[in-house]
């Protein structure tokens, strides 16, 4: 039995715990306290919050060691969630905890002598916290492709890191979408803007109406006497909109980089200000991948257009849609056994690529949960 332990903060933490499940299926146990349509709600142990109440002794007086990110003292309801974790581990058998992410949730699990594997996002994460999670853990994940690594990360962490590709909601459904009845009658290419829910600043579209037709998607409202945007609001599906857009201008957060690149679309990347740094090196390893644009580098987004259609052509990454599926197989091969499984050696990709010997030798009959 696996775990996986999702963190609450933006959606793309469940999303890859749901994606892990229709690989998984019924040997995989999903750890969160945020509330999310997943497809198989009997595998969620839903986890109480850990917001500070009032109880927690004065954060100033008992501040946090510097081991940690976030560690307030007499919050009861942490407590309490750290023994559903470690009660329901034992329960369930869980041989393995997969952490995307949380420092404290890495140090639980190693003090609790429970082999973990730790999710790797990008950004400049070099600092101690971090660091001893990665230390501690038998091997780490990166929900990116290699080519995507930072070239200043060390290399035990590189060594350390299987490279699963990006994941996306899209990577199981192959099927081209019709194009949406909001965009018309198509007459001029289609701009399509993602609007964040971090209330990022919207980059300047003036002149650019008098070419697109421009659409903006998501919860901030675009003034229309400034740009002649079509506000299309959030909706349940952006996979249709991105197909069937000339131009795509979004943020470069990991769950709308992973669903535009999966759908074979390039785009021009705005990065917002996180944590870490976390899109502006997104971005940046974007663009030496001939993958995107990054705006931030470019005069204005007319020159941001122009550099994008004139990028190289080059093969956008693999989603991993496979590497999910060889990685399945490895751990079944493994028995779950993490030492056997570190002990292979540097983890890119291309060798957790399982053969179909392997799969008969497996004899895996399980069809994929879609």
């Amino acid at each position: 039995m696996i775990g996986y332990y999702a963190h609450s903060h933006g959606s793309g933490h469940c999303n890859c715990a749901n994606l892990f499940s229709k690989v998984f299926g019924n040997s995989l146990t999903i750890f969160t306290d945020r509330r999310y349509d997943f497809d198989k709600e009997n595998q969620v142990i839903l986890l109480e919050n850990e917001d500070t109440d009032g109880n927690e002794f004065d954060r100033n007086a008992f501040p946090e060691p510097r081991a940690l990110h976030y560690a307030p003292v007499n919050l009861g309801k942490i407590t309490r969630r750290n023994l559903s974790i470690l009660e329901n581990i034992v329960k369930k058998q869980i041989s393995v905890l997969i952490i995307d992410v949380s420092v404290e949730v890495a140090m639980l699990a190693r003090i609790s002598s429970i082999p973990y594997a730790y999710v790797r996002l990008q950004g400049n994460r070099d600092d101690l916290p971090h660091l001893n999670a990665y230390e501690g853990a038998s091997f780490l994940l990166a929900y990116y492709p290699k080519e995507m690594e930072c070239r200043d990360t060390p290399t035990w962490i590189v060594d350390k890191t299987v490279y699963l590709g990006f994941l996306s909601r899209y990577t199981f459904n192959d099927t081209c979408s019709e194009r949406p009845e909001e965009y018309g009658v198509k007459i001029r290419p289609v701009l399509l803007y993602l609007t964040g829910f971090g209330g990022s600043q919207v980059p300047n579209f003036s002149e650019l109406y008098k070419k697109y037709d421009m659409y903006a998607i998501g919860p901030q409202r675009i003034s229309n006497n400034a740009y002649n945007f079509e506000n299309l609001g959030v909706v349940g599906n952006t996979r249709p909109y991105l197909e069937h857009a000339d131009i795509i201008v979004a943020a470069c957060g990991a769950n709308t980089t992973a669903e535009i690149l999966s759908i074979e679309k390039k785009f021009i990347a705005v990065p917002e200000k996180r944590q870490y740094g976390e899109q502006q090196r997104m971005a940046e390893n974007l663009e030496r991948n001939g993958w995107a644009v990054d705006l931030s580098q470019q005069e204005d987004l007319i020159s941001a257009i122009s550099t994008l259609s004139k990028l190289k052509h080059r093969l956008l990454p693999t989603v991993s849609k496979n590497e999910l599926i060889a990685f399945k197989l490895k751990f079944e091969f493994l028995n779950y056994d993490v030492e056997r499984f570190v002990s292979k050696g540097n983890h890119s990709h291309e060798t957790l690529i399982s053969s179909a010997t392997m799969k008969r030798e497996l004899q895996i009959n399980e069809p994929i949960s879609v």
